[in-house]
């Protein structure tokens, strides 16, 4: 008897194997991806292993607290960590017992894997090279191999190719809208063995590929902060440098009356946020915007389909949806609702701190909903261009200041709407917003060149390395 699945099931939520097949997951991503991972690895001449075997250590990393105080050691965080490089411009610092800097102290030669986050991110890894001294956050995993066995940087290469790549997307699992990959799932994966001479010769093409592709993005980054410096040049705001974390940064004085029912912290109540000294007057944000506003779904039908947009969807990089879903109207309440015109902000670390923050258009129906993370505005004031706002929304300095009013725990800090309550905006003519909005959107156009032609070239940097890998490449 044979059996066979209706066209109308959803393959990604269904299945249908043998159960001798059946290895110690039930999910069907897992077989799905790792079907084809074993099929395109057919072709590999070498011996294939698995990790576990080359291992001397895995570790999570510290739940203790940081803080943006220099004392202590640096902590690295997933931020901190990109594909094989490190970005180490937005640091935290830990004090630490002797034993735990002995225990969270890394080596030259460790891996870190980020064990939580986006599908496309979860999994990314690099090899600790940092001059100095670092330790690591519980988001991330480290191991270590043993000597004479694999190059690290050869086992980085390998995962960040399109067939690891695979591996780790069928491996990783979907837990409260988050993906995740343990330490157990890293003992297991699979890296194939072509001996160190070939391993060296991988990892020499894989450094200059992301030599290369860093060096396009240092270009589209340049062009990006010069965004922030038009839009205040533009305004009439001196620039200013983020307040540091000090002790008199920590104390302040104000009269009972003025912090009665509202937040008693040091963050709320300094004023290092100001547009004041401009060229045009400063209106309170809430005057000029709703904050969270109401959504109405009445006009859609029961059981039509209205856009969705996760949270990864939303680019860190230009401040725009980058694509989007269409879900039935059903569930929704659960989720953050906005319609067209809206602008989404992420207020969750570290989504918030990397920018995701969007301008709406083009919602499926007009409507849409996506993650409770997100705080929606929506342009009250008929003075007030949407595609300005957004732009001042994005300034690092916005950002910046946001963060001292980071509220829950260490791994779970949000920003608080009684941030924008309090925010004061300038509000020059619809002219000057017209020409801040034009010149944001052409230094946009050139970094997205930019950043399209790196995809471009580490992509076909990682296709020659895996056809290398198969023994398909010279």
């Amino acid at each position: 008897m044979s059996f066979a699945l209706n066209d109308a099931v959803n393959p990604p939520n269904v299945f249908l194997m043998d159960h001798s097949e059946l290895e110690s997951r039930w999910d069907p991503n897992f077989y799905r991806c790792m079907r084809e991972f074993h099929r395109r690895m057919e072709s590999c001449p070498y011996p294939i292993q698995r990790l576990r075997k080359s291992l001397d250590l895995v570790q999570y990393g510290s739940s203790d607290r940081a803080s943006e105080v220099p004392e202590g050691l640096p902590m690295l965080r997933m931020l901190n960590l990109q594909d094989d490089t490190w970005d180490i411009s937005d640091l935290k610092y830990i004090e630490m017992s002797e034993d735990d800097e002995k225990r969270y102290l890394l080596r030259h030669g460790d891996i870190l894997f980020n064990r939580t986050n986006s599908k496309e991110l979860v999994g990314k890894c690099g090899v600790f090279e940092l001059d100095g001294e670092y330790v690591f956050a519980s988001y991330l995993i480290r191991v270590r191999l043993k000597p004479s066995t694999f190059v690290p940087h050869y086992v980085t290469a390998f995962l960040s190719s399109g067939i690891g790549r695979l591996q780790i997307e069928g491996v990783s699992r979907q837990i409260a809208g988050m993906t995740n990959v343990n330490a157990e799932e890293i003992r297991d994966l699979l890296i194939p063995n072509p001996g160190r001479t070939i391993q060296e010769e991988i990892v020499r093409r894989w450094q200059d590929a992301v030599r290369q592709r860093d060096q396009t993005l240092e270009e589209a980054k340049r062009v990006l902060a010069g965004i922030d410096d038009v839009l205040l040049g533009e305004l009439g705001v001196p620039l200013t440098s983020k307040s540091p974390n000090t002790l008199e940064r920590r104390m302040f004085l104000r009269a009972f009356s003025m912090v009665s029912g509202k937040r008693i912290d040091p963050n709320a109540n300094w004023k290092s946020l100001s547009f004041a000294g401009g060229k045009y007057q400063l209106r309170r944000f809430r005057d000029v915007v709703d904050i969270n506003p109401p959504t109405s779904f009445a006009h859609v039908e029961r059981h039509a389909d209205v856009s969705f947009v996760p949270m990864d969807a939303v680019s860190e990089v230009f401040g725009d949806v980058e694509n989007t879903l269409t879900r039935p109207v059903e569930g929704r309440s659960a989720y953050t609702k906005f319609q067209d015109g809206d602008i989404i902000w992420a207020k969750i670390t570290p989504c918030m701190q990397n920018g995701k923050a969007a301008l709406l258009s083009q919602l499926t129906k007009g409507v849409g909903y996506g993650s409770t993370e997100f705080h929606v505005f929506r342009v009250k004031d008929a003075d007030l261009r949407h595609d300005y706002l957004h732009h001042l929304l994005r300034l690092q300095s916005v950002r910046d200041h946001a963060r001292l009013f980071f509220t829950g725990s260490a791994g779970q800090q949000r920003v608080d709407a009684g941030f924008f309550h309090e925010l004061d905006i300038p509000l020059p003519p619809a002219s000057v917003q017209g020409k801040i909005a034009k010149a944001a959107s052409e230094a946009q156009r050139q970094a997205r060149q930019l950043v399209k032609q790196a995809r471009i070239e580490l992509d076909r940097s990682k296709r020659g390395i895996e056809a290398l890998i198969l023994g398909q490449g010279d």
